[in-house]
């Protein structure tokens, strides 16, 4: 095919991209439905004042954004390569694709932090409710102020045919902004580096933390089987004792053993009474919320290490990119398709988080069930 205008040109290029514009569209599908519901349903339907889900719907809100801005970047860029539409939309998708991504990373930073005081530090300081929106706040207001170089650095460019007397159009760093690129760049990737880092380390004493704590639990119930077996095995020899003793002794040990009958039921009946069964219901909730903090906590973990996974690959493709700017160039057909995937792949962590809360908490995967048979049979 004959390339004569522009929109000829853009044609032959985006049909290099239409795996990935395949790929990014069901990103887009899923990503839009999975956190609108997580969003609705912890808002309307469960306790997002919870403890441990009140992080759920704000960061379900992030990667609402965040996959809407990564995604409709991809888009652009696979559908409209040299045709991208206006400078000002160019600054403004960049910064907000730039500003989800360390969001969605403070966050969890943030998460890390609080899992550790809870699990870790039960008596020490915990957040309240105005300590966690505040801590939102700032994580939100530092990702967009780290942010704030992408309106200087991106705008519409122009890009010309290398045989073609055709011009054309990307969203793309502006010339003469090359150092400024390679120092926000290298901000950007230490600034995220760390925060992942350091909520390694956080996970990494809750982890112990949990294992100590599985371990703890499993001695105690072997101690409760043991103490039950050696009580039965008592009260066998018992019994063969008594079956052996002479007559004569019959009536004396009868008289004994109604004694000690007495005596066991009136210290039975004076225990039972301290046993309410207020105290009874308060210890099976302690036990509950013990038990679905620790669910939470290995939530947000596999959560955390899914967003390292995600984030790796595409700043690995970063450094290449500033390495050598030919990188794409030099490719062929089947490896611009591989590497464009892993190259956008931190999208995945703005839409994997619905599936993992689904399998963790029971109660947003009843609501799911609810809403979805519900909307069947109206």
């Amino acid at each position: 095919m004959g390339l004569e205008t522009l929109e000829d040109w853009n044609s032959q290029l985006s049909q290099k991209y239409i795996i990935s514009t395949c790929v990014q569209s069901f990103y887009l599908i899923i990503g839009v439905i999975g956190n609108s519901l997580v969003i609705i349903l912890y808002r309307t339907k469960m306790d997002s004042k919870n403890d441990d889900r009140y992080f759920i719907p704000a960061i379900a809100l992030i990667d609402f954004i965040g996959c809407i801005f990564s995604v409709t970047l991809s888009l652009l860029n696979n559908e409209r390569p040299v045709m991208f539409p206006g400078a000002y939309f160019c600054k403004i998708i960049q910064f907000g694709t730039c500003s989800s991504i360390i969001s969605s990373l403070f966050m969890l930073l943030i998460i890390s932090i609080q899992r550790f005081q809870k699990i870790c530090r039960p008596f020490g300081f915990q957040m309240n409710l105005n300590h966690k929106r505040i801590a939102t706040a700032i994580a939100v207001t530092l990702a967009c102020g780290f942010s704030v170089p992408m309106l200087l650095l991106y705008q519409r460019i122009d890009v010309k045919h290398e045989t073609k007397n055709i011009t054309g159009y990307i969203c793309g760093s502006a010339p003469g902004t090359e150092h400024l690129g390679d120092s926000t760049r290298a901000i950007l990737i230490t600034v995220e580096v760390g925060a992942v880092f350091s909520m390694s380390i956080f996970y990494a004493l809750v982890g112990r933390k949990l294992i100590e704590q599985f371990k703890m639990s499993r001695k105690l119930h072997d101690i409760n089987s043991l103490s039950g077996t050696s009580n039965g095995t008592s009260n066998e020899r018992s019994t063969i004792k008594t079956v052996e003793i002479e007559e004569t002794d019959i009536t004396e040990s009868v008289s004994k053993i109604e004694n000690d009958k007495k005596e066991f039921l009136r210290m039975s009946s004076r225990k039972n009474s301290s046993i309410t069964p207020q105290s009874t219901v308060k210890s099976k909730e302690g036990k509950k919320r013990t038990s679905t903090g620790r669910r939470y906590s290995i939530m947000f973990m596999v959560i955390s290490l899914i967003a390292i996974l995600c984030y790796i690959p595409p700043w690995t493709f970063v450094i290449l990119e500033a390495k050598d700017s030919n990188f794409w160039r030099s490719l062929t057909y089947g490896e611009v398709q591989v590497f464009l995937i892993i190259r956008r792949l931190y999208i995945v962590n703005h839409i994997a988080n619905p599936f993992i809360y689904g399998f963790f908490d029971p109660k947003f995967r009843r609501e799911v069930k609810h809403l979805l048979c519900g909307c069947k049979f109206r």
